[in-house]
């Protein structure tokens, strides 16, 4: 992918809260965050709101594409938990800026409301933990595409679709999984996985490698990774990537 395309792509929008972000947050897990907040520049924003609940929200890259869900924890013992969640997103304005670089100007992206439901359970250790979820969005369409215009469709770039599906196909379901081990107290590996229909189907990985830097902030780098089926066969992508967050 042109390292222009990517990095107007990952600072103009992300159009996706904890559950739907195919770059940063690929795998929900049914633990509540244990801080007041937490913040990062790619990665959504967390809430704790009390013991079993938190706000997720837009992180620092995707604010023009607001997206704000709620989380529920249901149910948990000291290793295990299961949570609900349930949001609401507007990707439109994220999706325009980004016509012309990499999307074609002469498509329309009409002005859409999606919703989503999920759930996830999982399990952890002092050093392990791993959960899975599922994630159903439905896309309202308010606007239909004017004469001279074509209707928005797929792209070439296997990050986006994740987010076009509920636009173009009114719905999408996606299946999360997450492993997270701590080899030690100042390092922390995550790699997550997730599968969307109808799109393709595709899939989308992410592996981060988390550096301590303090008590309340860390450094990420790693790396991003999609597979994309079109009609012409499978795509494949990656790009590095570089993150950090901070705690409050």
């Amino acid at each position: 992918m042109d390292p222009l395309i990517l990095t107007v792509f990952l600072f103009s929008t992300g159009a996706a809260d904890a559950q739907q972000d195919p770059i940063y947050s690929l795998s929900e897990d049914p633990w509540i965050l244990e801080d007041e907040a937490l913040v990062g520049v790619f990665r959504h924003a967390e809430v704790r709101l009390n013991s079993r609940t938190q706000l997720d929200f837009t992180g620092l890259s995707s604010l023009p594409s607001p997206d704000l869900a709620v989380e529920r924890q249901v149910w948990s013992t000291e290793s295990m938990a299961a949570s609900v969640s349930g949001g609401l997103s507007a990707p439109t304005y994220g999706l325009r800026l980004l016509q012309g670089l990499p999307l074609t100007t002469d498509e329309f992206i009409p002005w859409t409301a999606i919703v989503s439901a999920g759930g996830s359970v999982g399990w952890r250790s002092e050093r392990l933990a791993l959960s899975a979820g599922v994630v159903a969005r439905y896309g309202q369409r308010f606007q239909q595409t004017p004469s001279g215009l074509q209707d928005f469709s797929y792209t070439e770039l296997a990050w986006l679709d994740p987010m076009l599906t509920p636009i173009i196909d009114r719905y999408s379901v996606a299946g999360l999984v997450g492993v997270s081990v701590t080899p030690t107290e100042r390092w922390q590996i995550d790699l997550d996985g997730r599968v969307v229909v109808p799109a393709g189907p595709d899939l989308n990985l992410r592996l981060m490698a988390w550096r301590s830097l303090s008590e309340r902030q860390a450094l990420g780098f790693g790396g991003v990774g999609a597979r994309e089926v079109g009609e012409g066969g499978a795509l494949l992508r990656a790009a590095p990537r570089l993150d950090w967050q901070i705690a409050f």
